[in-house]
């Protein structure tokens, strides 16, 4: 199995990034690829599920594997530390012979962040069509396209339109599509489902799964070059 290091990463908070990261844990592991998740979220959110989860799944082994990934500092002497875990993290993880996703903190600019978007092979942007999330997403992107340009990233950038719902005031698909043309690849969106809030980082059940079948079948031909089917 071939490394690949995915990266989950967004500036504008409350777009799914945890709650996708799982998803695709669940998703890649039933197709029987390999998969490590990496949460570099300051919160925590995937690491503290998986502990939350454990005495209601404590007869099911864990599906895929979680490290926590410390990229919260106060001082430069506590930064230096920082960014040399980070790079020794990321040096053992681009061994592993599996596809490695990596929840990242919202602190896009922070230079130790930016070691781990180096490292990517692909960097997943979670997003809604609202307004507020679009020019928030945008200003994202354009930091990216920076980083590529100055060759301080390879990553291919695939914006995942996410929490569709009809029924909030945003903008179309075919508008969003155009305004991040220039940036990255334009997923399938994945709607807005209640059953999705409350994902698991041990369950996958059908129902949930068909929301994410297409999404998924997009983004995971994105990244490996083929299809991959449930």
């Amino acid at each position: 199995m071939e490394n690949k290091i995915i990266a989950f990463a967004n500036m504008k908070g409350g777009v799914g990034k945890s709650s996708l990261c799982i998803a695709l844990a669940n998703y890649l592991t039933m197709a029987k690829i390999p998969v490590v998740v990496v949460d570099a979220d300051l919160q925590q959110t995937i690491a503290t599920l998986r502990e939350d989860e454990k005495q209601e799944y404590q007869d099911t082994p864990e599906p895929w594997r979680i490290l926590s990934l410390d990229t919260s500092y106060s001082n430069d002497k506590e930064k230096k530390n920082i960014i040399e875990g980070i790079k020794k993290t990321l040096a053992k993880l681009k061994s592993v012979p599996a596809t490695i996703l990596i929840d990242c903190p919202g602190n896009a600019s922070d230079d130790a962040i930016k070691y781990i978007y180096n490292a990517a092979d692909v960097v997943v942007v979670p997003m809604d069509f609202t307004r507020i999330t679009v020019n928030t997403t945008k200003t994202f992107a354009e930091m990216l396209q920076t980083m590529k340009s100055s060759k301080l990233m390879k990553a291919n950038v695939y914006f995942q339109p996410n929490k569709y719902d009809e029924r909030r005031k945003q903008l179309q698909r075919d508008e969003v599509k155009h305004i991040f043309k220039e940036y990255g690849y334009m997923g399938t969106r994945v709607n807005n489902r209640s059953d999705i809030e409350r994902i698991s980082t041990y369950a996958f059940p059908s129902k949930v799964r068909g929301f994410f079948r297409y999404p998924f079948e997009a983004l995971a031909e994105f990244i490996y070059g083929k299809k991959i089917t449930l």
